[in-house]
């Protein structure tokens, strides 16, 4: 019998016009009433929040890749492995040089460039709107990230942008590689937060303070950065939309991609039969 069910958010739990369906609503419902339901997301917590009080979910959430995990209902960071400001700084001067654009993820904000906007911030922008002031993700702009790093509390992550042979050479570099844990989430675009931070990783030490056997998992995504907590799983489940090296890390393919019923078809096969 599985404990805990562990799910990614965007291509995952959401449909490409970013809702849940009221099927897998439906489900996750009576799922969380047995089990903890548990959101695993490269997403900030301001960004993650909307869905997490759809769904009126109690547990804590794994943000930013499991840099750090987020309690809503004490409004507190749990655990965290936030970037050095020197390094975060060092980082973005680099993607800067290269002509890549960036996304800053700090305490309580995701903060972009006015002068150079990186494609998905613009709808997300668009998306929190839609949402009531005191509800709203905070997703804002600012003229210097230079000024954001040193002022803010934690820096999550650095989300680049851009055409994948930039944003490989500069992945690849050696200081890079030693000080961050890049993962690609989309295919021109790749998350990168401090090196040791994976999904897998942070839910493992929330596994570990729950007394909770990683085979009393089930996890499912559909991208790299969800690679390694499908691993972790007793049962490791990929969308039918992930990429082709996530289905072949998976047990199991779901059969239907994300605006599909094959996400709540499976839940409920595992945890409600």
């Amino acid at each position: 019998m599985y404990k805990l069910l562990a799910l990614d958010m965007d291509g995952t739990v959401l449909s490409n016009d970013h809702t849940i369906s009221p099927y897998l609503k439906e489900v996750l419902n009576a799922v969380k009433t047995q089990v903890e339901v548990l959101f695993v997301t490269g997403r900030h917590h301001v960004a993650a929040q909307p869905y997490y009080q759809e769904l009126a979910l109690t547990t804590p959430t794994i943000c930013c890749n499991g840099t750090y995990m987020y309690d809503y209902l004490n409004q507190k960071v749990l655990m965290e492995n936030a970037l050095k400001k020197e390094d975060a700084l060092r980082f973005h001067k680099m993607a800067e040089e290269a002509g890549i654009k960036q996304v800053l993820y700090v305490a309580d904000a995701m903060l972009y460039s006015d002068s150079n906007p990186v494609d998905y911030i613009q709808q997300m922008v668009h998306w929190a709107q839609l949402f009531p002031e005191e509800q709203r993700p905070r997703i804002e702009s600012t003229d210097s990230f230079e000024d954001a790093i040193f002022s803010a509390e934690y820096v999550w992550k650095i989300v680049l942008e851009g055409l994948p042979e930039s944003l490989s050479s500069l992945i690849n570099d050696h200081w890079v590689q030693d000080t961050f844990n890049p993962e690609q989430s989309w295919f021109n675009r790749v998350d990168c937060a401090p090196a040791g931070n994976s999904k897998g990783n942070r839910l493992s030490q929330y596994l570990i303070e729950k007394g909770i056997s990683p085979d009393e998992v089930m996890a499912v995504g559909d991208n790299y950065n969800d690679v390694s907590m499908i691993q972790l799983a007793g049962l490791g489940v990929a969308m039918k939309n992930a990429e082709p090296g996530v289905k072949a890390c998976a047990d199991k393919v779901c059969e239907t991609d994300n605006n599909g019923d094959g996400l709540a078809k499976m839940i409920e096969k595992y945890f409600l039969s």
